[in-house]
């Protein structure tokens, strides 16, 4: 098994738990974003449905769905890839089991690398679900008045327009707006999600006495991963949320801390687990579409050779 069986394998993982999982994640942004008080998942529901039909919950889909292919692909590439390079370091056959200090490693760095990918692309999404434009309002005042801008005020139409829009902003680092929860949120988060999807999967073939395949195995083992680790990861991901979300001219939070100091100063602790039912509903169906997809995908390849 090379490299490229991982980044095939990975891309047709990302595509189908990006589709499975998107509507509930524009229910989850939206709760994690709305700055007037709590709302349900019930009313973000039918909030939706009534303003915008069921399209709305597929709000930009678009942009995670073309890139997921590539988002995947980077993470399981990079991670198989780390793996053999780990194996090989510490002089053991490049076909050996890892043990979970690789594993979890090699999670960790896998994590990392797909956020030069993964970063714009969740920026890009969360602004076409929430809605929020270049700008929210009018800049602050220069030489005693108002200083409009056409930026501040334009309405996204698209990935592609919403990208060209931050870029003509401020320039390329616009489109890494939010990487520093980002990374704290996925650097981690990820070494402890392969470390208890291959804890889970092994041990599901030692006590598996009904003939499971590694699909089957896979999707269970995915589907209790994705829920552990996205909800430990939950206050973090409310922050990213917020941050990426917020006007880009005239921002709200100064940065990571300052939003966590803001957002608590306003509407106390309860604020930083909003969206805990979607996330966990969420992440429960995406990483078992992912890894179901991801581990029949590579027997498969594999098998073929």
């Amino acid at each position: 098994m090379d490299v490229w069986t991982d980044f095939f394998a990975g891309c047709c993982g990302g595509i189908a738990g990006t589709f499975f999982g998107h509507p509930i994640d524009t229910i989850k942004v939206r709760q994690q974003t709305h700055l007037h008080g709590h709302l349900t998942t019930r009313r973000c529901v039918q909030l939706a449905l009534k303003n915008e039909g069921a399209t709305g919950l597929f709000k930009g889909l678009s942009s995670p769905i073309c890139t997921a292919a590539l988002v995947n692909a980077t993470f399981f590439g990079v991670y198989g890839g780390t793996v053999k390079l780990m194996l090989q370091v510490s002089e053991k056959p490049a076909n050996s089991m890892p043990d979970y200090k690789i594993v979890t490693a090699a999670g960790m760095v896998a994590g990392t690398v797909q956020l030069l990918v993964c970063c714009p692309v969740d920026l890009v999404k969360i602004k076409l679900q929430t809605g929020s434009g270049a700008g929210n309002g009018p800049l602050p005042k220069t030489n005693g008045s108002l200083n409009t801008s056409p930026i501040a005020s334009k309405p996204f139409k698209g990935p592609i327009d919403c990208l060209m829009t931050m870029y003509k902003t401020h320039g390329i680092r616009a489109w890494y707006k939010g990487l520093v929860p980002m990374f704290w949120r996925d650097g981690p988060s990820y070494g402890l999600y392969m470390f208890l999807y291959e804890l889970i999967l092994r041990e599901g073939k030692k006590y598996s006495t009904g003939g499971w395949g590694d699909g089957l195995l896979a999707l269970i083992a995915g589907g209790i991963t994705g829920t552990v680790t996205w909800v430990a990861v939950l206050p973090i991901d409310v922050v990213k949320s917020r941050i990426q979300a917020d006007c880009i001219v005239n921002p709200k939070y100064r940065g990571m801390l300052d939003c966590v100091r803001v957002s608590y100063k306003a509407e106390g602790l309860p604020v930083f687990f909003r969206g805990f039912l979607a996330i966990a509903f969420r992440a429960m169906i995406v990483n078992a579409a992912t890894f179901f997809v991801y581990q029949s995908t590579l027997t498969h390849l594999t098998t073929q050779r």
